[in-house]
Formats: structure tokens, sequence, C-alpha cells
């Protein structure tokens, strides 16, 4: 005969508290855990923003001191000995001491200078300059281009509000040149830099015409310095694009170096992947001896 074992519901409750207690600290230790690695991870990220503020806060600093510093030096020539410029820290001795030399190269080759550089402020320099050596031509032909990059970003500003003034007055006619927008700047001096500068269709599709899209831009005519040198391009609903390097003042050099890869798979289809060397004889018409060598150029420093 069996025997029916009851078990008191006391004591079934007490197991079962006890199971949910236990449950419950299993959680709450793994809440605990998770919470503390939280923690840990935000004291970590505010100690890194904490440094991150400590380095923008040192830069600031510098920058000022050199801002401040920089109206009252002459053009370029290296500080003597017990000079104000020795008192300074070296690195704001370093960076000032660029911010001259780039300065005198600019006063030694005025060719390489554009209108639009009148606009430059003391921080222009300072931040072109800052961390860099002009110690061999590349390192300077890069920072004369950042200059001329520096300028052409101030001069956006009078151009932006000469576009405004010209489309309250033109009802959306595309202007016949560059100069028919000299009225329309605030200082007839910024007008001066539009020589620089042609008007371009956009070539958009009929659907975004319609929709009020621009369809005309202001394009810079042609570098000082191909290799470096950033092509701007500016809408007159303020808006515009900028690129760099060969292509930028080439445009039709992509289509045609696609052409040229084309007709060398034809006449070579055993051949892989060509280099510029073997898709120069492909050029229909043959690229000018000055881009070839620098489509070259370009090549071999990617290579290395």
């Amino acid at each position: 005969m069996n025997r029916r074992i009851f078990i008191p519901s006391t004591l079934i409750l007490v197991v079962v508290v006890g199971v949910a207690l236990f449950q419950s600290n299993r959680e709450l230790a793994h809440r605990s855990d998770h919470l503390n690695r939280l923690r840990q991870q935000t004291l970590t990220t505010e100690q890194a923003l904490a440094a991150q503020r400590r380095t923008l806060s040192t830069l600031a600093h510098d920058l000022s001191a050199a801002e401040s510093q920089l109206a009252t030096l002459p053009l370029y020539s290296p500080p003597a000995a017990g000079t104000a410029a020795n008192s300074h820290s070296p690195e704001i001795a370093a960076w000032l001491a660029n911010v001259k030399r780039l300065k005198q190269l600019f006063a030694d080759r005025p060719e390489r200078r554009i209108s639009e550089m009148r606009l430059l402020t003391d921080e222009d320099w300072l931040r072109a300059t800052h961390g860099i050596r002009l110690n061999d031509e590349e390192s300077i032909r890069r920072t004369l281009a950042a200059i001329r990059t520096a300028a052409v970003s101030r001069f956006k500003t009078p151009l932006v509000q000469a576009f405004a003034t010209y489309a309250k007055t033109a009802n959306r006619t595309t202007p016949a040149s560059a100069s028919a927008l000299a009225p329309f700047f605030a200082n007839p001096a910024d007008a001066e830099s539009l020589n620089r500068y042609e008007i371009v269709a956009t070539n958009l599709p009929e659907n975004l015409k319609a929709l009020g899209a621009a369809t005309w831009s202001l394009l810079e005519r042609s570098a000082i310095d191909e290799d470096y040198d950033t092509r701007h391009r500016f809408n007159p609903d303020g808006g515009g694009n900028s690129a760099s390097g060969i292509a930028a003042w080439n445009p039709d050099l992509k289509e045609r170096t696609q052409r040229a890869a084309q007709a060398f798979t034809a006449a070579n289809p055993a051949i892989g992947s060509p280099v510029v060397s073997q898709l120069l004889p492909y050029f229909n018409p043959p690229l000018s001896p000055a881009i070839a060598e620098k489509l070259i150029t370009t090549e071999r420093s990617r290579q290395r």
C-alpha cells in the first residue's frame, strides 16, 4: 500500500520564496556588475574628455598668444639671441617663425599669390603653419596652396552676399560673365577676385531645374599649382563643392582615361590592369607631356 507523503504548505512556500530570493539576488548581482562596468566606462570617458579639453585649452591659449604677437612682428627674419621671440615657448617661437617665413615666401613669389588673400586673418596664417616644416619645396608648395585655399574660403562670405543681392534683381537669370556680379559686392575690392572665376552651366536634369535648382555656378578658372591647389565651385544658393588633384583642373581627364583603358584592353586582352605608361599611347588626342608626367608621378607616389 502506497503511502502518501504530505509536505506542509509552509515548507513549499519557504522553498518557493527561497528560490525566488536566490534568483533575485543573482539578478541583482548581475545588474550591480553591469552598473559597475558602466560607471567605469563613464569614468574613463570623462577622463578622456577632460584630457581632450586640456589639450584644446592649451592649443587655444597658444593660438591666442601667437595671434596677439603676430601683428607686432615684421616679415620673416631669424630671431637673434635675447630677442622677444626667444622669450616665448619654443613651440610658439617656431610657429611664429613659420608664419613670417611663409609671408616672406609669398613676397618672394608674388605669382603664387591670389587676390583673395587680402581677406586672410592672423588666425588663417597661424592655422596653416601650425606644426609644419618648411624645409623642402614640396612642403612649401603644399603650405602655399593651403593658404590659397583658406583665402578662397574667406572669399565665400562676400560672394554669397553678392549672389543674394544679384538674385533680387536678376530674376534667376544666368550672369553673362563672372564680372557681371561685380556691382553686387558690398566692397568693390572683393569683386576684384572675380577675374579668377568663370560662369559655368550646372547641366542639371529639367525636373530639378523646374524645382528651382541653380542652373549655373561660379568656378575657378585655373590653378596656381595644379598638384596641390583645391578647385572651388560656388552655387548661387550658397552651396558648392571642391576637388583637388590633377583631375580637378582637367575635368575631362577621367573620361579620357577610361576611353584609353578601353582601347588598351581591346588591343591587349591578355594583359591585366595597365599602368599609366602603358595607357599613354591610347589617349586620343594625346595627353600633353606635362599632364602625362604628372599622372606617372602620382601613380608612383601611390605605389610607395
